[in-house]
């Protein structure tokens, strides 16, 4: 095979000046070995101003092919030959630096300089400007991520084409039906895969849907911190551990190879990202755009096909105590004489499918629900979306502590009810458990949040992680279902459609 040798001679244009500056300071020169030893840059100096992709448009690029005689090709100019070496040189850069399948993607732990990135990219920009050529084997959300810094690709379609062909087949059967395929195949594919946990029937769309989460959650691709930077998958991983048990940080630094307190501004990061995104979702029942007539009316329906006496209920209110550790001021606050421990409160409403609608809070631990459901205004948000015009309303369903109005029911009280009224408490008591089933299940996915020790008022955000557990619950609701939505014999609302993004 001819060795062949890509030189590429750029002079800098001043668009402003309409005047091209010939001197030899402003002369870049990039020279790209296409041989089977080294198919990369050997020699380069650029001039700092034009080296980026995305500078070109002040640059004057000629390219030309160089004989190993350092002879120029005369054939140049008819293109064959130089798209024959840019095939060469592309070959070899998947065969020395790619990892995957028919998608490849640079190993991120090849030492390489800077520089030779750029030049490398300089190739693939002159390549398709002059001859339209391109690498197409290259991923396309890498491509995407280089260039527009996101990624418009599904991910999962990518990974599939990243893996060896038998392997994706495998898994696309599997996610389709799990048990058609073979499980000793399967399990010596993820094994080839370096997966680290045992997929099962139950977890093997969950692994697919992070990557749909994390967009869905519209994460950046890479997070910066102060202690450097992270992928978007990884640093919801990280986040979603961090929640899912109270263990220490550094318990964590084996699982991700990272320091504590590179963990902690991660974790951090997200749960603001999140919060500061995504919390009106809970704060407000008017930002909820799917919670409209016919969503109410599903609702109600399904709560009256398992024998609730209210015909026109959609939800359900009550409030939950969130342990924590005594705090060194204004104890009396956050002390719950009913509870008999320091806590802070939220006041939540619960829908049949599981989805938490409303989580309002955090208030002191001495506060009466009463007092809370005032305060938080949730009633003025009823009046306004639950009446319509033709005198239909939908009513929420809670405790004694809130009261009887036109928009809120409650059981009858004390003791010497007939037997209708009892009947009447027991057909509510029966569907209104679903608000229970919520709460249990944001400490049971995330336990970290029910740690007290753990919950220290004035030296975290106490408020703002249960809001991010709750929000992250809700995600998992949409994805996969929960008890109530068994229960009730509904669909959750889409993900996407919940976070408002569609």
């Amino acid at each position: 095979m001819r060795k062949e040798k890509i030189t590429v001679e750029e002079n800098r244009t001043d668009n402003f000046l309409g005047n091209r500056n010939n001197n030899a300071e402003n002369r870049t020169s990039v020279t790209a070995e296409e041989v089977s030893e080294d198919p990369f840059v050997a020699d380069i100096s650029f001039d700092n101003n034009n080296c980026n992709i995305d500078l070109f448009h002040g640059v004057r690029s000629e390219l030309e092919i160089v004989g190993t005689n350092g002879v120029k090709e005369n054939a140049f100019d008819g293109g064959g030959v130089f798209r024959d070496a840019l095939t060469e040189y592309w070959t070899d850069f998947y065969e020395k630096v790619c990892v995957g399948s028919t998608s490849k993607i640079p190993e991120v732990n090849y030492v390489f300089t800077d520089d030779k990135w750029k030049a490398i990219a300089k190739v693939l920009l002159i390549g398709y400007k002059q001859a339209h050529y391109f690498p197409i084997k290259l991923s396309r959300p890498f491509i995407e991520f280089a260039v527009f810094q996101e990624t418009f690709t599904d991910i999962t379609e990518a990974y599939m084409k990243f893996i060896p062909p038998l392997d994706a087949d495998l898994l696309n059967k599997a996610i389709v039906n799990f048990n058609s395929v073979d499980m000793s195949e399967l399990l010596d594919a993820l094994t080839s895969l370096e997966c680290k946990q045992i997929i099962n029937a139950d977890n093997i769309t969950q692994k697919i849907d992070i990557p749909r989460l994390t967009e869905a959650l519209h994460i950046q691709n890479v997070i910066r911190t102060r202690s450097g930077h992270v992928a978007r998958i990884e640093s919801f991983c990280i986040l979603l551990r961090r929640l899912a048990y109270p263990n220490r940080l550094s318990d964590l630094e084996h699982i991700f190879q990272r320091s504590s307190p590179a963990l902690s501004e991660i974790c951090n990061f997200v749960t603001r990202h999140i919060n500061d995104n995504f919390r009106h979702l809970l704060e407000d029942l008017r930002n909820l755009q799917w919670l409209n007539r016919d969503c109410l009316r599903m609702y109600a329906e399904a709560v009256t096909n398992k024998g609730a006496a209210v015909q026109n209920c959609w939800g359900f209110i009550d409030g939950t105590a969130r342990a924590i550790c005594r705090p060194t001021e204004n104890q009396e606050n956050f002390y719950s004489g009913h509870k008999h421990f320091h806590c802070i409160k939220f006041q939540s409403v619960v829908c049949p499918d599981g989805i938490t609608v409303s989580a309002i809070g955090a208030f002191p631990g001495r506060r009466h629900d009463a007092g809370i459901l005032r305060e938080s205004g949730l009633y003025n948000q009823l009046e306004e979306n639950m009446q319509f015009p033709d005198g239909t309303t939908h009513v929420l369903y809670g405790d004694q502590a809130y009261g009887i109005r036109e928009l809120l029911m409650c059981p009858f009280p004390g003791q010497g009810v007939n037997e209708a009224q009892q009947n009447f408490n027991v057909s509510m008591s029966t569907v209104r458990q679903a608000v229970e089933w919520s709460f249990q299940k944001i400490i049971m996915l995330f336990a970290f949040v029910d740690f007290k020790k753990n919950q220290k008022l004035l030296l975290q955000d106490v408020e703002e992680m249960y809001k991010t557990a709750t929000l992250l619950t809700n995600c998992h609701t949409c994805l996969y279902g929960s008890q109530s939505s068994q229960f009730f014999n509904m669909e959750p609302v889409a993900l996407e459609r919940y976070l408002n993004i569609l």
